[in-house]
């Protein structure tokens, strides 16, 4: 800690003096021109008004509420503001907190001027030195002169000159042979509006402007509802975009002016500083889309599926590219554009994050060239790498956008994001100046805890240690749980008893997902990627060796049993039809069959506890919803939920039908016998962070994984120039 003993005890009034000298630093007071040993330091206003007013009380305590009301005055912003004024006056000033040179932190009361403060005279003095120091150059002044004419300037510009880093228009889409200057790196934290948080999603969350000026991201509320926000580098509030409520995945415009995002089965835009949200085309899947210098965007539409293509104002949607079966692949995602437009980066996912590979898409040609290996998320930095996620985390490569190779090694990211290795995203993004934003892996961890509810909401712990829990089952008597368990990078299942809560794992190969119980709860059946794609495994419940029930190329799922316990249904995917019902019998007799079997995706069947009757989601109308149809197809089909559906389970009488409804749970009165009636839906108050329930069999208690927050949420994404 700096010796508050040797800091000046002088006094300023604001007339006195324009200019002062402190360390290696030189700031004239009335024209707010801060210059350093390498020539003028470019920050915001806000943050040389902190500066003014701290140097205006050397030596003194200034509390939070008088710089707030001096800085900021009428305007409506948090703490949060300050917070980034004074991290960002510091790393211009090489400022270390912990043992500060210039700005002392008074814990819970402010911040003190702690450096000696020497008066140099006029105004005049402090232009010549900046002359001398900075503008000298005239290669200099013209390089700033192009980042600002370049539409780069306003925050970029502010980050890279406090270290005085020069980003020339060179780096601009189209140049790929050029890279940042060199400089030190300057990391900030952009802080998301007060009661705003990070949503945990298996989408990406945040986009970068091609300029590195302005930050657009996901946020959750507290009460649930997730929009994107805009944020200008330069600036220290963020501001909600109109129209974009449940949106994901947001990737930007090369010019910068809009923003692309998906919500409710469509891939929309909307201009970045508000205006209209303008449809461009269906999509009920928003694993990514990218926008070329062309116009065109590129992005996966369907789950499974490849690559299309769509004018950025709406029109046909054109195939670019095709799955191949023998891979097994279901999904090219996370598509990125080059330089020039030319091609675009993405990722061929299979069944998990470890098979999952990076490849490059020829646009002219339409060829497909393998890159990379157990990778996924490729963005190119002008840096002439490929970041991109790995098991392990964040790295990257050298790569050619020219000749379309990978030319080097790889190399860990400094900083790493967040991930999610479900879906193979990582949130970060880089411009086209090579800055980087990314979400930090500080804050929760994302650990879920299982839970017994009921229908008042009353809810206690089972009694198990906290972890990532995904998947649940509870079997048919009630007196055991089946869940999944991701550690690391891998997933498995595992068993309970509800009584006496001890876990027993009961897979040991490959990724497993998907549990679900025999009627007699004698054996789970369960997903595995363990011999290529995954198939539908059956093991005994106290353990032994798992069967596997068939052999495909196509991923399976289980999804019940019939009450004898002598069929399943499941679900398969195809190329063509995507998710699609099948049926087949367990004792080895017959071929199996599909029930339903559409354009539409179809999943998640679940049968009535007579067997008669089958729900299950279908996104035919561009959003999931729950249906209803016997499993004889005979009767027509009845929709059950409407703005939205998710997983649902039956009571064990089978009068309700439960299923996930706009982040809550809802339910339905069922009336099988002798024809069908549903009655009105009945939302839970419950709190909103459940993500999976099942029903115990007394019809008043359900087995539920409740969402922890064991730390501090995140609400602030990181920004790096300079990436070390």
């Amino acid at each position: 800690m700096h010796d508050s003993r040797t800091s000046a005890d002088v006094t300023f009034h604001p007339s006195a003096t324009s200019v002062v000298r402190f360390g290696r630093f030189t700031f004239d007071r009335v024209n707010h021109i801060l210059s350093g040993d390498d020539g003028e330091i470019a920050l915001p206003p806000r943050v040389l008004a902190v500066l003014d007013l701290l140097i205006e009380r050397s030596g003194s305590v200034v509390g939070k509420p008088t710089i707030m009301a001096s800085v900021w005055k009428d305007a409506c912003v948090g703490d949060t503001s300050l917070t980034e004024a004074v991290s960002l006056l510091r790393q211009a000033l090489a400022d270390d907190p912990k043992n500060p040179e210039y700005i002392q932190t008074v814990h819970r009361r402010g911040y003190r001027f702690v450096a000696p403060v020497e008066v140099v005279s006029g105004g005049a003095a402090l232009r010549e030195i900046t002359a001398e120091r900075s503008l000298a150059s005239e290669g200099l002044v013209e390089r700033r002169k192009r980042v600002i004419r370049n539409g780069i300037g306003s925050a970029l510009a502010v980050a890279a000159l406090t270290a005085a880093i020069v980003v020339p228009a060179a780096l601009l889409r189209g140049r790929p042979d050029a890279a940042p200057s060199p400089g030190a790196a300057i990391r900030l934290d952009v802080s998301y509006p007060q009661g705003v948080f990070h949503p945990y999603s298996g989408a990406s969350v945040l986009a970068l402007s091609p300029a590195g000026d302005v930050l657009v991201f996901v946020g959750r509320s507290e009460d649930g509802v997730t929009r994107l926000y805009r944020r200008r580098i330069s600036d220290f509030d963020c501001r909600p975009i109109p129209g974009t409520e449940d949106a994901g995945s947001p990737f930007f415009s090369p010019d910068g002016v809009w923003v692309a995002f998906f919500a409710e089965g469509e891939l929309r835009k909307t201009p970045v500083g508000g205006g209209p949200v303008v449809p461009i085309c269906p999509s009920n899947f928003g694993f990514g889309g990218t926008w070329t210098d062309d116009g065109v965007i590129v992005f996966c539409p369907g789950y499974p599926g490849g690559l299309s293509r769509v004018s950025s104002d709406g029109g046909e949607v054109t195939k670019l590219t095709w799955l191949l079966q023998s891979s097994s692949e279901i999904g090219h995602w996370w598509p990125h554009s080059l330089p020039g437009g030319r091609a675009v980066l993405f990722t061929i996912w299979s069944s998990a994050l470890s098979t999952a590979r990076i490849a490059v898409l020829d646009l002219a040609t339409g060829q497909v060239r393998p890159l990379i290996e157990n990778g996924s998320y490729p963005r190119y930095s002008p840096t002439g790498e490929i970041f991109y996620l790995t098991p392990g985390g964040v790295t990257s490569v050298s790569f050619d956008p020219d000749d379309l190779e990978v030319t080097g090694v790889t190399r860990e990211m400094v900083d790493q994001p967040r991930s999610v290795p479900f879906t193979g995203v990582a949130h970060f993004d880089v411009a086209d100046t090579g800055t980087i934003a990314y979400v930090p892996t500080t804050g929760e961890p994302r650990d879920y805890d299982l839970i017994r509810i009921g229908l008042d909401g009353g809810a206690e712990s089972i009694g198990l240690e906290s972890q990532i829990y995904r998947n649940l089952r509870v079997s048919p008597r009630g007196d055991s749980v089946a869940v999944t368990i991701l550690r690391g990078s891998r997933s498995d299942v595992w068993t309970t008893s509800v009584a006496d809560p001890q876990l027993h794992r009961l897979t040991f190969e490959g990724f497993n997902i998907e549990p679900r119980w025999s009627p007699d709860g004698q054996s789970v059946f369960f997903a595995s990627n363990r011999e290529g794609p995954f198939n539908i495994y059956r093991k005994p419940a106290g353990g032994g060796t798992a069967e596997r029930l068939m052999t495909s190329t196509f991923h399976q799922y289980p999804g019940d049993l019939t009450p004898d316990g002598r069929r399943l249904v499941y679900n398969q995917t195809n190329p063509d039809t995507g998710f699609d019902i099948w049926i087949m019998n367990l004792d080895g007799s017959g071929n199996p069959s599909p029930l339903l079997s559409t354009p539409a995706n179809e999943s998640m069947p679940a049968l009535s506890p007579d067997g008669r009757w089958m729900a299950y989601l279908s996104d035919e109308t561009g959003m999931a919803e729950v249906y209803l149809r016997r499993v004889s197809g005979e009767g027509g089909v009845w929709q059950i939920s409407k703005g939205g559906g998710g997983e649902h389970f039956w009571s064990a009488d089978g009068t309700r039908l439960y299923f996930g409804h706009k982040g809550r749970l809802a339910s339905v009165s069922v009336a099988l016998d002798p024809e069908l009636e549903v009655g009105p839906t009945t939302d839970f108050v419950w709190p909103g962070n459940l993500t999976v329930v099942d029903a115990l069999p007394n019809g008043r208690e359900f087995i539920a994984i409740r969402e922890l927050y064991q730390r501090p949420r995140i609400d602030a994404v990181r920004v790096v120039v300079n990436q070390d």
